[in-house]
Parts: structure tokens; sequence; C-alpha cells
């Protein structure tokens, strides 16, 4: 479908709050990051979307943003200094503290952590955890077990990894849902049609449906 908005910010704002996070859990999901990122750090999040966890990250943590997209709407909106770049081949012009992959490394191959492996200190993944690999084409998701998670960072030391589980898929999903069916259908992107039917079939599901594991690992 074509994008006939004027201004497709605000459609994402409809579709995914004020906070303009797409992850699961929201503000708190990049809270819960807090202890492994100093203050007035320069940080590198690759896969940035529209700007949620940059904004908590800029006016909590003080922390100095570069984001890295590969779509021109979130490139042209987010709020901080931005690459538009395909992040499988992208490698940095600067260094970073630390870099971050909130549910965004699933979307890319592991050649990504090489490229920046140079320009970093720290890496911070947040993302889904499966039992076993499979390959999620209609998202181009990469779905990753965990000993797969640490074959992938063999270059890397490992200083923190936590595995949780969460039932906030079906929240969120319910809300980006509902937000969806309040938009006009001029406003109906490839993008948000997918969303809508991906959320569609976790509502479908109902609150009582199966929880996803995430995974957290942190590596210098």
């Amino acid at each position: 479908m074509t994008f006939y908005t004027d201004n497709p910010l605000e459609v994402w704002q409809t579709v995914l709050g004020p906070s303009m996070h797409y992850h699961v859990g929201g503000d708190q999901a990049v809270r819960d990051l807090y202890p492994y990122i100093d203050n007035n750090s320069n940080i590198l999040d690759i896969g940035c979307g529209w700007g949620g966890p940059a904004r908590l990250l800029s006016t909590e943590k003080h922390c100095n943003l570069h984001g890295v997209t590969n779509s021109k709407q979130q490139y042209n909106h987010y709020p901080y200094t931005v690459s538009l770049a395909d992040a499988n081949t992208y490698t940095p012009d600067d260094n970073y503290d630390t870099t971050i992959f909130i549910e965004s490394l699933c979307h890319l191959t592991p050649q990504i952590l090489t490229n920046i492996r140079p320009h970093t200190n720290k890496l911070i993944i947040k993302d889904y955890l499966s039992p076993f690999n499979w390959y999620n084409k209609q998202w181009e998701m990469y779905m990753r077990d965990e000993s797969t998670y640490k074959s992938i960072l063999s270059d890397y030391t490992i200083t923190h990894l936590e595995i949780t589980k969460s039932k906030d898929v079906y929240n969120s999903s319910l809300y980006w849902y509902n937000n969806i069916l309040s938009l006009n259908p001029n406003q109906i992107t490839h993008q948000i049609e997918t969303l809508q039917h991906l959320t569609g079939q976790v509502v479908d599901q109902g609150p009582t449906g199966e929880t996803i594991k995430l995974i957290t690992i942190v590596a210098e």
C-alpha cells in the first residue's frame, strides 16, 4: 500500500504510543539495561527504530546517541545523530563506549558483530531466545538458541547472560493492534499491515498464550 500521510511520525506515534517502542516491555525493558550503561557514555544504537530507547538514554542517563537504521522514515525523524545504512554491512566511523541491540540483532547476520568489534568497548544485546535455530521469513528474523548467541560472540568476552520469561508480548501486541485499528485505511503501510497481522495472531491466542523467552547479554 502507498503511504499518503504527510507526517508518518504521527502514524507511528499512534501505533506505538508516545514512547515509540517496538520492543517488548516498553520503557522498563530499556531501564533494565541501565546497570550496564554508564552515565554520559557514547552509545551506538543499531536498529534504532524511531528513537524510543534513545530518548530514555539521553534524558535519564545523559548519553550521547548515534542510531543506525535502514528506514528512510526513521532516519528523517530519529531525534539524534543517525546513519541510514544496511546494518549487516555497516562499519562505524567513530568509537563508542557501548553498542546496543534491542530486539534488532535477530534481524541481522553475525557480520555486524565483526564490523563493530574494533569500534566499541561493550555490547548489550536484548533479544528473543528460541529453543532451536530457525528463520521467520515474514518478519525477516533469525531466531537463535543460547549456544548460537555464544558462538557468534566468540570474539567477545561475555560478562553477563540472563534469560527471562515474559508474557508482556500479549499486552504490547494488544496495545499496538488496537491502535492500528484506529488508523485510516490510507495510513496503512506494508510495514504496519505486517505488524497488524502478527499482533493479531498474538491477540487471538489470548493472555494465557505461551510466554516468550528473552536473553540479555553483556559482552566486552
